[in-house]
């Protein structure tokens, strides 16, 4: 049977971005006899090093030429020889003029281009299938103070891993896999051990999300290392005493606790004992990149520069990127490594996807602080057949008597603001903290809208009061737009859709005594109806996901929800350019 080719319609709207005549590589997986394509990735003058941005296994199947219908083939099939060794049959593609509606595929075949048809599928087609395993841990990296030692340092750390010492564990689980061999009881129907059997009753949130949305399916694992002794050792005859020399030298020694992060994308369908094998690979390549990284930015201080792995997972993208830069060091001095991420991946160039507040959170309930952030992931969608549009990005939710503090009746919109501002921060454009109740309250009294008894007062705020604080504060440009009556929301439907595909922000809304935050739309064209995704800052309670889903403080509402006789204000945060 032909290998089957399937490309992720993410991909495919990215060619249609390229503007010149020019090559392009295509990354993606193999398994079960099909190749998926997930990433093209296009060459620029500032050229990264990609093999530590994307997940072990991830790997790079194919070349796309953008060209003007006619194809070199001498030309691509030496290209393909040189640049693909994943495969001894790469995939090509050719697409006229940057139409992602004309594209022809090619797999080589003993030299010559052959046709091979594909299909183009979803983000939720592409995670019935593939899942990614998230590896934790630390090493302990020891050696001589000086730049020379780390490369040694690091052999050593390579050596340990594809030793057969280390051991892997799913938390919460009785599962270890150990070289060939695994412990616990994860057997399938044909007695084979794989990843699919057993992740569904481990520790990830994301693998028990609802089936409407296209959250990736994440597994995590640690690192240990095995103590007890093989039996294979057992009779050596070889065996001898060890050899000791000792140079007596003054020398500084470097101690650095080496903590491992690292991604890969697998099969669901993958073996246990296989599965090893590309954890071992996955640290090996961990250390590559860490060693790069401590050796690119390594200064004549006598502090290191440390590096720190950060995981993305960018809108529109349907894989995760990982991006390396030194721990401590001002993160506005990596734009131009940002801005070549954008280039080399056809990202948006108007939004700040990889600095470190737009790392992707892995533990989805909970931030470390105790606030619950995007509630709404997870919710059903409406039956109202329309247009939906929703936020984008990561906010925190905001509510009543929060941080032992009771606003119970009067602080609903510093709240929604509160809850605005933590979009700004934790997408990376602002780097200060949210606003306290406070801090508001004196914004509004420096720039003189307030008077000065107005701080530590429980004065109600309303949507002109965000827009002066969040333009103050956070730099932050508003739109206000007012409506009349409840009814009149009706008419706001094609504004709101604009506004969450274009910009993404929630939204502060404020009328009659109440203030709420908008974060998304479902708009019906042909019949007018809207429905609301409200995020409700009037909940008093634990931060309890179920609670405040079942009981409606973040959900759809409808038309009904407004009040028939209140006016409304809807402070409205733009996004400034940039990466």
């Amino acid at each position: 049977m032909k290998p089957a080719l399937k490309i992720s319609q993410s991909l495919i709207d990215k060619l249609s971005r390229i503007n010149d005549p020019t090559y392009a590589k295509l990354y993606g997986v193999f398994f079960n006899n099909t190749t998926i394509l997930l990433a093209v990735q296009v060459a620029t003058k500032r050229d990264n090093t990609l093999n530590f941005c994307l997940p072990t296994d991830f790997d790079l199947y194919g070349l796309v030429n953008i060209n003007n219908g006619e194809i070199n083939q001498n030309e691509v099939i030496k290209k393909l020889q040189n640049d693909i060794d994943i495969t001894d049959n790469p995939i090509f593609l050719s697409c006229q003029n940057g139409d992602s509606n004309k594209i022809t595929s090619y797999v080589l075949i003993n030299e010559v281009l052959q046709n091979r048809p594909f299909t183009i599928i979803t983000e939720h087609e592409i995670y019935e299938h593939l899942m990614y395993v998230r590896l934790t841990g630390t090493f302990s990296l020891r050696c001589n103070a000086e730049i020379s030692s780390f490369e040694e340092a690091i052999l050593e750390l390579k050596n340990a891993a594809t030793s057969g010492k280390l051991a892997f564990n799913i938390p919460n689980t009785p599962i270890y896999l150990l070289g060939n061999e695994s412990y616990g009881n994860a057997t399938n129907s044909n007695g084979e051990i794989i990843i699919d059997d057993i992740c569904k009753n481990c520790n990830d949130d994301w693998g028990k999300k609802n089936e409407n949305y296209n959250l990736p399916h994440i597994i995590d694992m640690v690192i240990m290392k095995k103590v007890s002794k093989d039996n294979t050792g057992v009779g050596n005859k070889n065996q001898h005493a060890p050899i000791c020399f000792v140079t007596k030298k003054l020398k500084k020694a470097a101690f650095i606790p080496v903590k491992i992060d690292v991604l890969s994308l697998i099969s669901k369908q993958t073996n246990l004992s296989k599965l090893y094998a590309i954890l071992v690979e996955s640290i090996s390549k961990y250390l590559n990149a860490y060693h790069f990284t401590l050796s690119k930015y390594q200064t004549k201080k006598e502090t290191l520069l440390l590096p720190e792995c950060f995981h993305f997972y960018p809108m529109n993208c349907w894989h995760f990127i990982s991006v390396w830069m030194p721990k401590g060091v001002d993160q506005n001095e990596f734009e131009l490594n940002r801005r070549t991420l954008h280039e080399q991946f056809l990202l948006p160039m108007n939004r700040p996807l990889f600095k470190k507040e737009n790392r992707f959170l892995f533990h989805h309930s909970l931030s470390e602080g105790g606030l619950l952030f995007n509630p709404h992931e997870t919710l059903r969608k409406t039956n109202n057949e329309g247009k939906i549009a929703l936020v984008k990005g990561k906010y925190y939710y905001y509510h009543y008597n929060q941080n032992n503090m009771n606003d119970n009746g009067w602080g609903c919109a510093y709240r929604s603001l509160q809850t605005l501002a933590s979009w700004f921060k934790l997408q990376g454009y602002v780097d200060r903290e949210v606003p306290t109740f406070e801090e508001i309250q004196k914004c509004l009294v420096d720039i003189g809208d307030k008077p000065t008894s107005f701080i530590g007062s429980k004065q109600w705020i309303g949507s002109m009061e965000v827009n002066f604080v969040l333009n103050t504060l956070l730099n932050v440009t508003c739109r206000i737009i007012n409506v009349s009556n409840g009814p009149e929301m009706a008419y706001e439907g094609p504004q709101l859709v604009r506004h969450f595909e274009e910009y993404g922000t929630p939204i502060m809304i404020g009328g009659g005594d109440l203030a709420h935050t908008i974060l998304g739309v479902d708009y019906n064209e042909s019949t007018g109806n809207i429905k609301f995704l409200i995020l409700d800052p009037h909940y008093v309670g634990p931060e309890d996901l179920h609670i405040i889903q079942n009981k409606g403080w973040c959900g759809w509402k409808g038309l009904e929800f407004w009040n028939k006789t209140s006016y409304y204000n809807m402070c409205v945060p733009l996004t400034p350019s940039g990466v």
